[in-house]
């Protein structure tokens, strides 16, 4: 029962998407051949069919997406009309029209070659890097040209206006051909307040072509324009091959194929994007996501057949997709009406001689007018209604006015340069907005380099002397330039300009050399620059010297990260203020933060309580969750405090280095929790430690000195979290 609901569901919708769709692919096909005039009408719509229905049946079996219903669209067919009207006027007299004709299906094949290697290369999520400004002028452009091309056949003449000079045109206007057209036009927009189950465009047929003939009974015989004229299927689409076949010479494929192949790569790629506009939309209704790279191999394929029957190009209709995959038979459908189509086609073919150019004439009227970006119209409007538009609105308009005025006025080539060169403008403009280069004061950082009280306390204030620039988005040919006029900013007193790369997704060539003359700049100003965020063991980092980064120095001014980078400047900062001191030169015990304010002989006391160790380079003190008994004093060395990272993920995260007369592990001490985190030797050490017990054993024993070592601990952890707090605020 099931499965004989599944044939009479993808029957009965077959049958419903082959009549929706038959007045447009009747319409599309006379628009396809306007500019070889009346005669090819019916030349036209046969290659309309063989497109509907030999395309849609490769493309339904090769991509096998529910309801993707392949045929010609306005988009599709105003390119392929565009083609035709080229080959024409640059060909003039020495092409014949089986030439043009072959040079069409050529450009189909094209088509369907070009969709097939983008999708045999995986390159379907590439369409979504196109400016949607620019497809808007694309389309905006193939609807205008639409519009004008029906504009000939709207008031009854053969072809369209630009054959004809203006004394023919007002000699040969008939106002009973431009009244069918209104009425069709009119039927198609109005049809959906009177019912929705009957498609738009079959009522506007239905009204214009009982309107052409009722007023045919009272006027005069071809007062209301010409019709398609006779209709032999079979004969016309033999002739049709025969031409693409007699005039496909080995000699001229190449010439042939360099004059059409701008047409096939547009027509490649407004077929692409309704497949992904078309295959979004299914998808939220069966609730199958497509695959939208076997799609495009499947519509390549479905092109290249259709091109060598000499049908005309297709691609993924929305509505009779959306309407085909609401059915219950969504993956059969468009199978199904393509045989329906097929079948229909031969046995009335007869019927459509009768139909009227003028009723044709205004369904593609409509179809133009739809055409036209919804979001365009928008705009338009935006700025028709509202005083004082904002210039994004204005500068969005700008640019589909230029493509579509490429299009338009130009044709397909320059429609093509003039996207590519916009495409590429919108993409630096929208990275450059990304990327940000506001310089920060170096009061606002501070390294984890935990230094004696008296040099942490200058450092606050010394480092007024720094700049910090963290650039985040794309450091390349269309954003350096701003990194170049942030670092021409930067002068004297500041004596430090480290930037940090660590946020960069791109350094290109530009980037690297603007970097390099900055550098060299400021060091002629006096001012040092290190770079952040980069290793020069690494040999992608390192490659960016050979792209221009030959300043700074790699082996002197490169830090992994900005930590180590602000450490070095704080040790300049230092160095220069005590040049006599070194930044990790020994501290006796007397001078660390724990002995201030002792006596010489609690001072003795304390020094014989401590336990004296030694590490190595690299040896582990503690790891994070060990027991906590005591706390250290450094004396010589340093001391890095780690965590390891959350997740367990790998590599540690640097909180904290310590070094001579710095002391740490107190409150951990004091609390007995277990430690926060990992304590590793950095230099060799040599530490003081005291531990919980001594330090319970000096509370019995010796209450004053134990008083005096708690109110230095808490001074300690107190000036630690205001230098901390200080640091937050500033950020």
């Amino acid at each position: 029962m099931d499965k004989r609901a599944g044939v009479v569901g993808a029957f009965s919708g077959g049958a419903s998407v082959a009549v929706a769709g038959l007045p447009q692919v009747i319409a599309l096909g006379a628009l396809a051949v306007t500019p070889f005039g009346q005669s090819a009408l019916a030349s036209g719509v046969v290659a309309a069919f063989v497109a509907t229905v030999f395309g849609r049946l490769c493309a339904s079996l090769v991509s096998r997406a529910p309801g993707e219903i392949s045929t010609p669209l306005a988009s599709t067919t105003i390119i392929y009309a565009s083609l035709c009207a080229d080959l024409l006027l640059r060909g003039g007299s020495s092409l014949s029209a089986g030439e043009v004709i072959a040079g069409l299906s050529l450009a189909v094949v094209l088509m369907g070659v070009l969709q097939l290697l983008a999708g045999w290369a995986r390159l379907g999520e590439a369409l979504k890097f196109l400016p949607y400004q620019v497809n808007a002028g694309f389309l905006t452009g193939i609807g205008l040209l639409v519009v004008w091309a029906q504009l000939g056949p709207a008031i009854g003449l053969e072809g369209r206006l630009t054959r004809y000079n203006w004394a023919e045109i007002v000699e040969q206007f008939k106002p009973h051909a431009l009244f069918v057209a209104t009425v069709s036009a009119l039927a198609v927009w109005f049809a959906p307040r009177f019912t929705r189950r009957t498609p738009s465009l079959l009522v506007g047929l239905a009204a214009g072509i009982a309107t052409f003939y009722l007023v045919s009974l009272f006027a005069a015989p071809g007062a209301s324009g010409p019709v398609i004229g006779s209709m032999a299927p079979l004969a016309i689409g033999y002739d049709r091959l025969v031409d693409v076949w007699n005039h496909t010479h080995q000699s001229s494929l190449v010439d042939m194929s360099i004059r059409v192949l701008p047409y096939a790569a547009l027509l490649a790629l407004e077929g692409s994007l309704e497949m992904a506009i078309t295959s979004r939309d299914v998808t939220a209704v069966t609730g199958v996501r497509p695959n939208v790279h076997r799609g495009l191999i499947g519509q390549g394929l479905a092109n290249i057949v259709s091109g060598l029957l000499a049908g005309l190009p297709l691609a993924p209709s929305h509505s009779q997709s959306v309407a085909a995959a609401r059915t219950g038979s969504a993956t059969w459908v468009p199978a199904v009406s393509a045989v329906i189509l097929f079948a229909g086609f031969i046995a009335f073919a007869g019927l459509l001689a009768y139909f009227p150019t003028a009723v044709l004439a205004g369904l593609l009227v409509t179809v133009g007018i739809s055409t036209i970006d919804h979001w365009t119209r928008g705009l338009i409007r935006q700025v028709v209604r509202v005083r004082g538009v904002h210039s994004e609105i204005l500068l969005n308009l700008a640019m589909v006015a230029a493509v579509s005025g490429a299009f338009f006025f130009g044709g397909v080539p320059l429609a093509l340069l003039v996207g590519t060169v916009l495409a590429m403008v919108v993409l630096t403009r929208n990275l450059a907005a990304a990327t940000k280069f506001t310089p920060r004061d170096g009061r606002q950082f501070s390294s984890t380099r935990v230094w004696p009280s008296a040099q942490s306390r200058w450092l606050t204030q010394a480092r007024a002397l720094i700049r910090i620039l963290r650039p985040r988005g794309g450091l390349f040919f269309g954003t350096a330039e701003q990194l170049a006029v942030q670092l021409a900013t930067i002068h004297a007193p500041v004596k430090y300009c480290i930037i940090d790369c660590s946020r960069l997704t791109v350094l290109d060539a530009s980037g690297c050399r603007i970097i390099a003359e900055g550098a060299r700049q400021l060091s002629q100003r006096g001012i040092t620059t290190l770079l952040a965020g980069l290793d020069p063991s690494n040999p992608h980092d390192h490659a960016l010297i050979a792209l221009g980064l030959s300043m700074p120095s790699a082996e002197q001014h490169w830090f992994r990260d900005l930590d180590l980078a602000l450490e070095s400047v704080e040790a300049e900062l230092l160095h220069d203020h005590w040049p006599g001191v070194a930044a990790d030169a020994p501290v006796a015990f007397a001078e660390n933060e724990l002995a201030i304010g002792l006596t010489t002989s609690e001072l003795e006391v304390l020094q014989s309580r401590l336990v004296a160790v030694e590490y190595e380079k690299t040896e582990v003190l503690f790891e994070r969750g060990a027991e906590s008994s005591a706390l250290y004093v450094i004396e010589q060395g340093l001391i890095e405090i780690h965590t390891t990272m959350e997740g367990g993920g790998r590599g540690s995260q640097r909180l904290a280095v310590f070094g001579p007369g710095c002391l740490f592990g107190e409150i951990s001490m004091l609390t007995g929790m277990p430690r926060s985190a990992t304590a590793v030797c950095a230099a060799p050490a040599r530490l003081r430690m005291l531990p919980r017990g001594v330090l319970q054993d000096l509370q019995e024993h010796h209450p004053t000195l134990y008083g005096k070592i708690i109110a230095n601990l808490s001074q300690h952890l107190a000036t630690r979290v205001v230098q901390t707090t200080d640091i937050v605020r500033r950020k």
